[in-house]
């Protein structure tokens, strides 16, 4: 198992015991870094039973690969994650302002590429 899959299998299980954690995960290939971001804040820094969790997996990790780096942040850290590798948890809850829904939308990719399957250019009458 690569440190990947051993990231990715870690924030996983950490995503099934403990509630209302969000979770995104960057590797910097270049750097062999490994950008761990737990949301909320207040998750990162009042529970116990969490820093205990984020202790083992940094021990563990640096024992199974002393070559690379792992770094758990949170909200106004100085690292951030930039290229979203894996990502798991609650997203942003719904926002209701003046009695209507406003969604969040997140963009994932981009493309030059238009899909024109289906359409009809026919004038309408």
């Amino acid at each position: 198992m690569n440190s990947r899959e051993y990231l990715e299998n870690k924030i996983r299980g950490l995503s099934l015991r403990f509630n209302k954690i969000r979770i995104r995960y960057e590797h910097r290939s270049i750097t062999q870094s490994h950008i761990v971001e737990i949301l909320p804040l207040d998750l990162y820094e009042d529970n116990v039973d969490y820093l205990l969790e984020e202790e083992f997996i940094e021990e563990e990790f640096n024992a199974f690969y002393p070559d690379e780096n792992i770094l758990f942040v949170s909200e106004g850290s100085l690292t951030e994650v930039a290229r979203v590798d894996f990502e798991i948890g609650l997203m942003e809850e719904v926002v209701f302002e003046n009695d209507a829904a406003t969604p969040y939308f997140e963009v994932l990719e981009f493309t030059n590429e238009v899909d024109t399957t289906g359409l009809n250019y026919a004038l309408a009458a």
